[in-house]
């Protein structure tokens, strides 16, 4: 029986378990990102049960447990806040590292080395459950969460933190952290284990568990500080009519979330069109397709439709490319070199301004004297949309020149925290 427990991220983790409480070890972004989780989780637990804040102990009375604990940096705060604690990993290397710096801190916390689902069959059940950066680590995500549920008390709170699965966590936090800046040991991370809240949140509905609060965390490098942040996306099914695409990204706004994209479909309504009623009723929100290919429309056009919307929402447009050629496949013809289109397309929309007319000799495409002199709003973002290896290769190599630059003037991580009641 094939269970939750992955042999070859706890080998990764064992392999690194004598360097849990070193702050400049492997471990050095955990440590950095503890204060900004212990706050997220000490402000939660006392508004969902009640507490005082200022006391020294507003955990205290309260059964936790925290999953895939590893070295303890979670465990031991919660202790100090007076929770009865029971830590739990699968790496016995970890479980003993945890115990002898528990021992040094006199702190009395209930660490087992063991898998979720077998604590789930002793009856046992807490009233909060830590999940934090462990689900994007495990073999089986439904049994995984299946587990937490049966052990979380009714009217518990689980409180879950990962990677989400996007481009961006690919560029910067397996290319950038594990390869460029080697804060991490490659393999670290797999980015295909990386997960969506709407896959999570699908997940835990089957399991009786409601999202009650989500919020990003990203890192600042300039100030090596992580905080909370609502750089939250959400993609909206393009066959829903501009009203109600208007009324969703609305609400996306209210709740503070950072992008609305609308997908595109080979049936569905045009994306950019179905975006103009949000576009010039909203004030913040960023906005565009995903992902649009250039098999299906000319990059020139691509660039022409994401400048009109990009100037009716005053430079909030945004626009994911990818390998698509659906249209072309429906009338009988394979799309060729997808790679390749890509990049010309995003070369294209890249180099296309209002100040110079255009002229691009590509190997797929050519471009002669376009110029759309009234597209003066603020310059969209254009992103590549990938889950093949030439497509991510495509896009290290072509963009590693800018990567520095990257990874000095913007967020590298994108966490999720999500917020649970059973």
């Amino acid at each position: 029986m094939v269970g939750t427990v992955d042999a070859r991220e706890i080998e990764n983790f064992e392999a690194m378990a004598e360097a849990w409480w070193d702050t400049g070890g492997d471990f050095r972004p955990l440590h950095l990102l503890n204060p900004v989780r212990i706050d997220y989780i000490r402000n939660h637990l006392c508004a969902s049960f009640g507490r005082d804040l200022q006391s020294p102990e507003p955990l205290k009375g309260l059964r936790l447990l925290d999953v895939g604990c590893g070295g303890g940096l979670l465990c031991e705060p919660m202790a100090k806040m007076g929770a009865d604690i029971t830590g739990i990993d699968a790496g016995k290397k970890n479980i003993r590292i945890a115990k002898i710096h528990a021992k040094q801190s006199s702190l009395a916390i209930d660490y087992r080395n063991g898998s979720i689902e077998t604590l789930a069959r002793s009856g046992e059940r807490f009233d909060v459950i830590l999940n934090m950066e462990v689900v994007e680590h495990v073999a089986d995500k439904g049994l995984f969460l299946r587990s937490c549920g049966i052990l979380l008390k009714d009217g518990g709170v689980m409180i879950l933190s990962t990677l989400n699965r996007t481009m961006k966590s690919f560029v910067f936090a397996i290319i950038g952290a594990e390869h460029v800046l080697r804060w991490l040991p490659h393999g670290t991370h797999q980015w295909n284990k990386f997960v969506r809240p709407s896959e999570l949140a699908d997940d835990l509905k089957e399991n009786g568990l409601v999202i009650t609060h989500m919020t990003g965390v990203s890192y600042d490098p300039l100030t090596g500080a992580w905080r909370l942040s609502n750089d939250i996306n959400v993609i909206l099914d393009a066959r829903s009519d501009a009203n109600e695409i208007g009324r969703l990204g609305a609400l996306a706004e209210e709740h503070g979330l950072g992008a609305v994209w609308s997908s595109s479909l080979l049936d569905s309504r045009d994306p950019f069109t179905n975006m103009s009623l949000l576009a010039h009723d909203s004030t913040h929100i960023r906005m565009g397709p995903i992902a649009v290919n250039p098999f299906d429309i000319h990059p020139v056009r691509i660039a022409t439709s994401l400048f009109t919307l990009n100037e009716l929402c005053d430079g909030r447009g945004q626009i994911v490319i990818g390998g698509g050629g659906e249209a072309l496949e429906a009338v009988g013809i394979k799309p060729q070199r997808r790679v390749r289109a890509v990049r010309e397309c995003v070369e294209i929309l890249k180099r296309s301004s209002a100040n110079t007319p255009l002229t691009y000799e590509g190997e797929l495409y050519q471009v002669r004297g376009y110029h759309p002199r009234w597209a003066k709003a603020k310059t969209p973002s254009v992103y590549v949309g990938a889950n093949k290896e030439m497509m991510m290769t495509m896009v290290y190599l072509y963009y590693v020149s800018f990567l520095c630059f990257l990874l000095i003037s913007t967020s590298i991580y994108t966490y999720s925290f999500l917020f649970f009641i059973y």
